[in-house]
C-alpha cells in the first residue's frame, strides 16, 4: 500500500497544480483587437484539450493504481488467511514436533496430491514420530477424495491409462477403493483418447499385429470397444 501511495500522491499533486494553473489564464485586457481575441480563443481551446487529455490519462492511471492495490490486498489476505488457519491448528497445546509435522504436511499438500497413507509415510520418512504424524494427518484438513482426483489428473498429464489401470495406480499410491473410484470419475478422461495414446506409445517402441495391439490394450484395462477405437485412431 505504501509503495502505491508514494507514486499516487505526487501524481495527484501535479494534476491539481495543472488544473489550478489553467484557472488563472484569464483575459486582462478589454481593449484587445479581434486578432488578439481570436488568438486567445485558440489558445484557450488548445488548453482545454490538453486539460481533457491530462484528466483522461490521470483517471486511467488512477484506475490502474486501484487495480494494483486490489491485487496486492487479495494476495495479502490470502496469505494471512492460510497463516491464520495454520496458527489456529497449532494453538491447541500441540508439541513442537506436532506443529512441525503439520507444517510439513501442509507444505506437501500445497505442491502435490497425497493419499492419507502416502502423506503419513512421507512424514515418517522425514523422521516424525507416529504421534506427530497422526496429529498432522488429523489436522491438515485434506479431502482425500479430492486428493485422489488431483492425483489422477496429474498421472494423465504424463501417461495414458485405462480407467481400470488408473484406479489400480491410485490404490497403489495408498488411496482407498472409494477414493480411487472418485478420482477416476472426476479426472475428466476420454478413455477412447487414452486408448489411442496408449496404442501410439506401444507402436513407437515395438511392432504389433493389429490383433495383438488390441489384446494388449485390453490387458491394460481398456474395454474391447475402447481398445478397437484406440487402435483405429492410431492409424492401424
Amino acid at each position: 500500500m505504501k509503495k502505491w501511495m508514494k507514486i499516487a500522491i505526487p501524481m495527484m499533486v501535479v494534476f491539481l497544480i495543472f488544473l489550478g494553473c489553467s484557472g488563472t489564464t484569464t483575459s486582462t485586457s478589454t481593449e484587445a483587437d479581434s486578432d488578439t481575441q481570436n488568438a486567445k480563443t485558440s489558445e484557450s481551446s488548445i488548453w482545454d484539450e490538453m486539460k481533457e487529455e491530462a484528466r483522461a490519462d490521470f483517471e486511467e492511471d488512477l484506475s490502474d493504481w486501484a487495480e494494483d492495490i486490489k491485487d496486492d490486498l487479495d494476495i495479502d489476505v490470502s496469505d494471512k488467511s492460510e497463516a491464520s488457519r495454520e496458527d489456529s491448528k497449532q494453538d491447541d497445546g500441540a508439541t513442537m514436533g506436532e506443529k512441525n509435522a503439520l507444517k510439513s504436511a501442509l507444505s506437501y499438500l500445497k505442491y502435490s496430491a497425497f493419499s492419507k497413507k502416502g502423506l503419513g509415510e512421507q512424514l515418517k520418512y522425514e523422521g516424525y514420530s507416529d504421534s506427530e504424524v497422526d496429529y498432522a494427518i488429523n489436522n491438515c484438513d485434506a479431502d482425500w477424495k479430492e486428493q485422489a482426483a488431483q492425483a489422477a489428473k496429474d498421472y494423465l498429464k504424463y501417461s495414458a491409462f485405462s480407467a481400470t489401470g488408473l484406479k489400480k495406480q491410485l490404490e497403489y499410491e495408498g488411496y482407498t477403493s472409494d477414493e480411487a473410484d472418485y478420482g477416476v470419475s472426476k479426472c475428466g478422461a476420454d478413455w477412447n483418447e487414452q486408448a489411442k495414446k496408449c496404442a501410439e506409445s506401444y507402436l513407437a517402441y515395438s511392432s504389433f499385429s493389429r490383433k495383438e495391439l488390441i489384446e494388449q490394450l485390453v490387458y491394460e484395462g481398456f474395454t474391447q470397444s475402447q481398445a478397437e477405437s484406440g487402435v483405429k485412431a492410431a492409424g492401424y
